[in-house]
Order: C-alpha cells, then structure tokens, then sequence
C-alpha cells in the first residue's frame, strides 16, 4: 500500500498523476510481473510520460485469488488487502481525506481538473 501511495505523492510525470487520481485508491494486491494486465485493459494501466516517451505502468488490482485445495477438492480464498491499506469500512473516508490532502498540497482546482479529465 505505501509503494501506491508513494505512487501517488511523487509521480514522475502528470499522466501518471491524473491516471492514477481516476483509478482512485488501490488497497488491494497488484503486480503487473505475476499478474499481467489482459491487452484489452492495458490502455487503462498505462500512461506515456510526455517528457521521456517511457511508458509507465499503474497499479492494476486483482479482484481475488483462490489457491485449489486438493485434499477437499474445493477453492480456498487468499487474501488480497494490501499490509497498511484501509479496511473497505474505511475506505471511501480514507480516500475522501487523502484528496482533501491533495487539494491543499496542489491546488483543489488542479486536482478536480485532473480526477474529471479522461
């Protein structure tokens, strides 16, 4: 979860800001090595940045996992809540308070400007 947040807080370009602000707050596991985007989706994880013309990856959460249990012949479910992210309860005030955050580092108008445009 902190190398998200640390995503966010210290972009390395504002493509990958504004991207990121839309996806909004990741709390569950991503790994773009073991879990692969699907090619129909990639265009919504990945941004070019404008300075260097490297193509950037974003965070891309799995909806579950499940490991199968051979012994009972039955899916068992694995975690997936990143260590340190906010429980589902607390996730929309948590994300709330991270924007009001945002908006007084850089301006609310930029960052309302960035999370509307597409």
């Amino acid at each position: 979860f902190e190398a998200w947040k640390s995503m966010l807080l210290n972009p390395t370009c504002e493509a990958q800001f504004r991207r990121m602000l839309q996806i909004g707050m990741i709390s569950q596991l991503y790994d773009p090595q073991v879990f692969p985007t699907p090619k129909g989706h990639q265009s919504k994880y990945q941004v070019t940045d404008e300075r260097t013309g490297k193509k950037i990856q974003l965070p891309h959460p799995v909806k579950a996992l499940r490991v199968w249990d051979a012994k009972t012949l039955t899916y068992k479910s694995i975690e997936t809540q990143l260590t340190g992210a906010p429980g589902r309860d607390e996730a929309a005030q948590w994300w709330e308070d991270f924007v009001k955050d945002l908006n007084a580092k850089h301006g609310e108008e930029y960052i309302v400007g960035l999370m509307a445009c597409k």
